[in-house]
């Protein structure tokens, strides 16, 4: 880009410092940890020292429960003028872009790193349209197994989450995903989240209350941990042997899936197009954890293909198409990493 259009980006970013700064501000007073934030050139804004109004990255993380901290929470908010944005996300009328990974590496139900972004949307009736009256749209990018997630990655939920302006609700609806990571998609008296998804997957939402409670957390978890990062990533497996315990928790999940949806003959057609192995042997001549990450890896992707599982299956596509890996590591600055 030109010097001359980039001059026009910065006057197009300057005109908007009033609303910067007060989304700056309401971030501070978030119990967000501060990892990392940039401002552009005080020059431009006449300033001798920065302020929210020449804020345009931030790179937050937030513990939940606060106490526990079974998930740890990253957010970074990229308000960078378009000709200077690296994130990938398209700019939506001079308004940020906002993309969130939540690492829940204990939970039982969804065990890694999971990913996705905040879409602004206009408001029915409103001819205006910024940070501060838009609507926030939850978008799930990373495989799960979960009912919540419509076939295009959106989450939907009546109430605060459809009519309070965004930067109010940030915490809240991060604390939410969170929560439906941490203790499964049932609702929970003990610990109840701030808000509750729709079921948008009725093939999901059917596993889950026909089967028990073990059988779709050893489903979930299948996927799950089937898609924490790629086999040729997971250098330090080589290094440690595989249990016993660990190959049957994944036979039974791989049963129970094709059993529940009546995938026995869609996956021997589908094993017979790449000569893979059958349902039978699925799982024999595992000798390290690196055979188990791979074999899980090999079944998950058949499964979600031949099922028709909706968000799941077009995420594995997506995740495919992108030879997106993700990390275990809580220290990453940018929520996919993708080798080119």
């Amino acid at each position: 880009m030109g010097e001359a259009a980039e001059q026009l980006e910065m006057g197009s970013f300057i005109e908007c410092a009033r609303l910067r700064e007060a989304f700056w501000k309401i971030i501070q007073r978030h119990p967000f940890k501060v990892l990392q934030e940039s401002f552009l050139p005080l020059k431009y804004f006449g300033l001798t020292t920065n302020n929210g109004s020449n804020w345009c990255l931030g790179h937050y993380t937030l513990a939940y429960p606060e106490n526990d901290e079974l998930a740890k929470i990253s957010l970074v908010i990229d308000w960078r003028p378009t000709y200077e944005n690296k994130s990938g996300l398209e700019p939506a009328d001079g308004n940020p872009r906002f993309s969130w990974m939540i690492n829940t590496p204990n939970s039982l139900y969804y065990p890694g790193c999971h990913f996705g972004h905040f879409k602004l949307s206009q408001r029915a009736g409103r001819p205006d349209f910024d940070i501060f009256t838009s609507r926030l749209q939850v978008v799930w990018e990373s495989p799960i197994f979960s009912p919540f997630p419509m076939d295009n990655g959106r989450l939907s939920s009546q109430g605060p989450l459809e009519e309070t302006a965004s930067p109010v609700i940030l915490e809240d609806v991060l604390k939410s995903l969170a929560h439906a990571l941490v203790y499964g998609p049932l609702p929970t008296k003990d610990q109840p989240a701030p808000f509750r998804f729709h079921v948008m997957n009725l093939s999901i939402d059917r596993y889950l209350h026909q089967k028990n409670e073990l059988e779709f957390m050893r489903a979930s978890a299948f996927f799950s941990t089937a898609y924490i990062r790629d086999a040729e990533e997971e250098v330090d497996f080589d290094d440690f042997g595989v249990h016993e315990e660990s190959i049957e928790v994944s036979v039974m999940a791989v049963q129970d899936l094709v059993n529940f949806y009546g995938l026995e003959t869609k996956i021997k057609e589908r094993i017979q197009k790449d000569k893979g192995r059958s349902l039978e042997n699925a799982y024999e001549d595992i000798s390290s954890q690196r055979d188990l990450s791979e074999r899980d890896r090999y079944w998950a992707s058949v499964i979600a293909e031949v099922s028709g599982l909706g968000f799941i299956s077009k995420a594995l596509k997506a995740w495919a198409a992108n030879n997106t890996a993700l990390v275990r590591s809580p220290g990453y600055h940018y929520l996919a990493l993708r080798r080119h």
